[in-house]
Order: structure tokens, then sequence, then C-alpha cells
């Protein structure tokens, strides 16, 4: 948020990981959670996809520790047993690893540009 030159507030958007998906509020940091416990996953991001229907879709991006296998299948299975229906990411991409900032975390700035494969 910033202070217009008119008094008014410019709102810039959220901080948080909280976004709204078929009517449900969601903090994707939550999903990153579950995932980041499946023992064959090395990275995690959760993204919002605008939709017009639903607002937003939720798109996973991962990155598997090495020597391990995982399908989308199986990690669908995986996250409808820990979490609620709406929270299950639509879309999922698996990758060798994801891109860093210069501060070695995740940049979901740069993911966020990027076309959905899932």
């Amino acid at each position: 948020m910033s202070l217009q030159p008119d008094g008014n507030y410019l709102y810039i958007g959220r901080r948080d990981g909280m976004v709204k998906t078929r009517g449900y509020r969601v903090e994707t940091g939550e999903i990153e959670s579950v995932l980041y416990a499946h023992p064959a996953i090395k990275e995690a991001v959760v993204l919002p996809v605008p939709d017009e229907l639903f607002g937003n879709r939720l798109r996973a991006i991962v990155s598997l520790h090495e020597g391990t296998t995982l399908s989308r299948e199986q990690l669908v299975v995986y996250c409808k047993e820990r979490l609620p229906h709406y929270m299950i990411p639509e879309l999922i991409e698996f990758r060798a690893s994801l891109p860093k900032t210069s501060t070695g975390k995740a940049d979901r700035a740069a993911l966020a540009r990027e076309v959905p494969q899932g």
C-alpha cells in the first residue's frame, strides 16, 4: 500500500500467500508444507493462476530429491489424504530444480511470470 499525492492509499496486493479459490480462502504456505512433508519432494512452490470462473487455480511446481520418483497421480492421492479438496493443486509441474533469487530462495516472481505447463 502506498500513499498517493491526493491523500488516498493505493492497494498494491497481498504480501502473504492468501488466495481465494472456488470461494475458499487458502494459504499457499499450508499446501507447500504438505508437499515438503513428502519424502520425495526437495522443493515446492504453490502459486495462484487467475481464473475467471474459480478466482484462482492452484499451481504446484516441485522438484524431487535425486534418485526418487513420483507421478502426478501419486502426488494428488498424497494431497487428497492430507488436504481439503479445494486445496489440492490442479496444475502440477515437475522440474529438476526451481529458479532461485540472489538469496537462494525459490524465485516465485519468475515462476509466476511463466505460462503454466501443468
